[in-house]
């Protein structure tokens, strides 16, 4: 396939658009949210894998300025400590990066006691 036009020579611009055109295809929009909204936290993977999981698959949503609340719902939805749950289900400015600083405060202050418990045994 031929991108040449004849007369002019291409610059850089012009080259990168063609590539992005030919390399990115369109997302279906329905697919990639169906993809995000069906993940869920794995009890073996970390908060960290999980976060960054769906950070990268909202990407392609297209939620706009929902995004952000959009991301907190499944992290507090598959929470399994409960008692974070209702903690930051009780906090009416909570946005998402209150959500993940607490998050990661609970699962940082769980790993003394992790590690406690194991010594334990």
């Amino acid at each position: 396939m031929r991108y040449e036009v004849p007369g002019h020579e291409r610059n850089l611009k012009q080259i990168m658009d063609v590539f992005d055109k030919h390399c990115n295809l369109k997302k279906n929009e329905t697919v990639e949210r169906y993809k995000f909204f069906s993940r869920f936290p794995n009890p073996g993977k970390s908060l960290e894998k999980f976060i960054t999981d769906l950070k990268l698959l909202a990407m392609t949503c297209n939620f706009g300025d929902f995004k952000d609340s959009l991301v907190r719902e499944p992290i507090i939805c598959g929470m399994q400590d409960k008692q974070l749950c209702e903690v930051l289900l009780k906090d009416p400015c909570l946005d998402l990066q209150r959500c993940l600083d607490a998050c990661r405060a609970a699962e940082l202050s769980k790993e003394p006691s992790k590690t406690l418990e194991e010594g334990k045994m």
